[in-house]
C-alpha cells in the first residue's frame, strides 16, 4: 500500500516536472541548463533508490522570491488593518518621525527611544505622561510612536477620553464591558488630550475605569494632557487622586516645552493671507 502511493505521488511530481530546452543529464539524473543544478534526486526508499523531482537552484529563488512577494503583501495589509482600527483619527496615518518639523527635539527624541526599547517597555510596563502646554508637539509625538509600532505589527490604539466616554453613553452594560476589554487589551494604549473630556462624575468613572482595567492587564499606557504635573502629583480635588494616582504608578512624565506650533502656523497663515489680498 505505501509503496503504491508513493509510487503515485512520484509520478505526479514527475508529470509537474518540466523539462526545459537546455536541460541536459549527467549521472543520469536531470539538470538544470540555466543554473547547472539537479532537478531531480536520488531517494533509498523500500530498499530500492528511486528518481524524483526536485527544485534547481533559480526554481528555488524564483519560490522564493514569491514567497517575499506574499509575505510583504501580507505585512502590509496586516499594517493597514491595524493603522485604520488602531488610529481613530486618520488624519494622524501619517504623522511620523521623518514628517516631523524638529520644533520639539527632546520630546520626539524621547518617543524614538521610547519605540527603539519597546520590547523591554513592554516587557516592564512602562508608559509615558507627555504633559505640557497647548500645541507643543505631545499628540504629534504620540502618534509617531503609534505609527512606528504598528508598521512592526503592534497593535496600538490611539484614541481620547471624549471619544471613549462618547463610545460608551451609546452601548449598553455587556458591550460597555466589550469596549472596555478591546481597548485595554492592546499591545500599547495611547489616550490623547486628558482633560479635555466633559467634566462630570460620569465622565471621571469611565476614565478610571478604562486606566484601572489598563493596570491591571499590565500593559503599557501612553498619556497627553495639558493638565501641569504638579496638578496631577497634587490634585485640588480629592476625587482625582485616585486615578492620578493611577498615572503616576504607570507612566513616566515627560514634559513637551516649546512654543504653540498651532498658533505659529495660524499667525504664518495670516501672515500669508494679508499681503495676498494686499497685492
Amino acid at each position: 500500500m505505501f509503496t503504491e502511493i508513493f509510487e503515485n505521488a512520484t509520478q505526479k511530481c514527475a508529470e509537474n516536472n518540466s523539462r526545459n530546452e537546455n536541460d541536459y543529464e549527467k549521472d543520469g539524473l536531470l539538470y538544470c541548463g540555466k543554473c547547472n543544478t539537479p532537478k531531480q534526486s536520488r531517494i533509498h526508499v523500500f530498499g530500492r533508490y528511486e528518481i524524483n523531482p526536485c527544485d534547481c537552484r533559480c526554481q528555488q529563488e524564483d519560490y522564493d522570491k514569491i514567497q517575499n512577494i506574499r509575505h510583504e503583501q501580507e505585512k502590509s495589509l496586516t499594517v493597514s488593518i491595524l493603522r485604520n482600527s488602531g488610529i481613530h483619527n486618520r488624519s494622524m496615518h501619517n504623522w511620523t518621525f521623518a514628517k516631523d518639523n524638529g520644533s520639539s527635539p527632546k520630546l520626539i527624541n524621547t518617543a524614538k527611544r521610547y519605540v527603539n526599547g519597546w520590547e523591554e517597555m513592554k516587557s516592564k510596563n512602562i508608559g509615558l505622561c507627555l504633559f505640557g502646554n497647548v500645541g507643543t508637539g505631545k499628540t504629534y509625538a504620540a502618534a509617531c510612536i503609534a505609527n512606528a509600532l504598528i508598521d512592526r505589527g503592534v497593535r496600538a490604539i490611539m484614541t481620547d477620553f471624549s471619544r471613549v466616554i462618547n463610545s460608551m453613553q451609546s452601548f449598553d452594560t455587556k458591550d460597555k464591558n466589550g469596549y472596555i476589554d478591546d481597548i485595554c487589551g492592546c499591545d500599547l494604549l495611547i489616550l490623547d488630550d486628558l482633560g479635555a473630556e466633559r467634566q462630570s462624575d460620569y465622565s471621571l468613572q469611565i476614565c478610571e475605569q478604562v486606566i484601572d482595567e489598563r493596570a491591571k492587564n499590565k500593559k503599557p499606557l501612553i498619556l497627553t494632557t495639558n493638565i501641569p504635573l504638579e496638578t496631577i502629583k497634587n490634585p485640588p480635588d480629592v476625587k482625582y487622586a485616585r486615578m492620578y494616582s493611577r498615572i503616576l504608578e504607570m507612566t513616566v512624565p515627560v514634559q513637551s516645552a516649546g512654543t504653540d506650533n498651532r498658533s505659529r502656523t495660524h499667525e504664518d497663515n495670516m501672515k500669508w493671507a494679508k499681503e495676498y489680498f494686499s497685492g
